[in-house]
């Protein structure tokens, strides 16, 4: 019997260690079989590396926002919602602190739906500075992670979404507080899965968890659809549309004390200003570097809109992939689009393929789009300062209104 070949553990092959490894030429190798890595091995992979990206995490919020004044705002906000009651949130900033440069668009009326001014209201309690209020936003985009993995059953894709640039830079760096509404909709999809949609209470807590994220951002609205369409499945359907309907009290409270839906309504009107358009072409002056981003992020996106319509007519599951396709399209379409705005593609697409009957051809989409998903936004790489963020913060200074 000839000495066994090295073996490779990482996805290789190994030879059947009760099979004779050919010795002489001419000899016929025996059947190889596929090792994967155990699920002891996976977890100690993963926590390592989900270790390392939480420490790189750490040291950008240690770092002042060059892009982003959208936290300063919020902080601001909330203390006044807290303070002086929701009608102010229907007042300018720069009305009644007109020093307060440093929050974005200070000129304007608060314009985000009311579950992120209480959240704002709340957190501020706890603490006011940007330092606090990034580490608490990663904590919540790990949780994200967490909750991402267990509804694709991929530890490595709850990685990747940890690890992504444009989450660290936008969230960790910057402070954009969109992990809200991602822990929202991805807590809703948790209720959603087929072992438990059937029962009473996991319907009830889908539809008002997914109430809730419409009034963080208006995009979670895009998975409505497919909420719907769910009802179709046995079980209760009349008291997951009425807590649908409850989870609307915020909206209605905020829109008693000021108007809260025009000022919503009214943001896309701010700013003409688009990184996704038809027609954004990259200047012809251009670094290499920056036109190698751009026609990646340009391909990412157009090849994740290809397998959504694939998807579409192969799968027959169009409310499923409604949500990330509408997304897409409407990155194209905005007038006012940030750079931001696809961290909320993963929550969009984690539906796919979950509903009956089992697809799976609709779960290598899903794996496909979640895969592609850090190459649609790659101008996190750029570092590049913006115009309106003329400020740059101390970030554990505490943000305090003027008396």
């Amino acid at each position: 019997m000839g000495s066994p070949s090295r073996r490779q553990f990482l996805g290789g092959w190994e030879p059947d260690p009760e099979e004779e490894i050919p010795s002489r030429p001419g000899e016929v190798w025996p059947p190889m079989r596929r090792v994967s890595l155990t699920p002891e091995v996976t977890v100690v992979l993963v926590l390592l590396l989900a270790f390392g990206v939480a420490v790189f995490r750490f040291q950008k919020c240690l770092e002042p926002a060059i892009h982003s004044n959208d936290l300063p705002r919020q902080i601001y906000y909330g203390q006044i919602a807290r303070e002086k009651g929701l009608a102010e949130a229907g007042t300018p900033l720069g009305v009644h602190y007109p020093d307060l440069i440093e929050a974005g668009w200070h000129h304007k009326p608060y314009n985000y739906p009311p579950v992120f001014l209480t959240f704002f209201a709340g957190g501020t309690l706890l603490g006011t500075s940007l330092f606090f209020w990034k580490v608490l936003l990663t904590l919540m985009e790990g949780l994200n992670a967490i909750l991402l993995g267990r509804l694709t059953r991929s530890w490595w894709l709850g990685l990747l979404y940890w690890a992504t640039p444009s989450s660290i830079w936008w969230v960790s760096h910057e402070g954009q507080p969109d992990p809200l509404q991602n822990l929202l909709i991805l807590g809703a999809l948790l209720f959603t899965q087929q072992a438990v949609f059937a029962r009473t209470g996991a319907r009830v807590a889908a539809f008002l968890l997914l109430g809730l994220a419409i009034q963080v951002k208006l995009f979670a609205v895009l998975l409505l659809p497919c909420f719907l369409w769910r009802l179709r499945e046995p079980g209760a359907r009349a008291l997951p549309l009425l807590a649908l309907v409850a989870s609307g009290l915020p909206s209605l409270v905020a829109q008693f004390h000021y108007p809260m839906l025009s000022c919503v309504l009214d943001t896309l009107s701010y700013n003409n200003f688009t990184v996704f358009g038809w027609r954004t072409l990259p200047h012809p002056m251009a670094s290499f570097h920056f036109k190698a981003i751009f026609w990646t992020m340009q391909s990412a996106h157009y090849l994740a809109m290809l397998l959504c319509l694939v998807g579409v007519l192969w799968t027959r599951r169009w409310t499923e992939f409604l949500a990330p396709a509408t997304l897409l399209l409407m990155l194209r379409f905005m007038a006012a689009t940030r750079p931001w705005y696809p961290l909320v593609f993963p929550a969009l697409a984690a539906p796919v393929g979950q509903g009956p009957p089992d697809s799976p051809l609709a779960r290598r989409l899903r794996l496909a789009l979640l895969v592609l998903w850090p190459l649609m936004d790659l101008y996190s790489l750029i570092h590049f300062p913006s115009p309106e963020s003329h400020v740059l913060l101390n970030p554990f200074a505490p943000l305090i209104l003027p008396r």
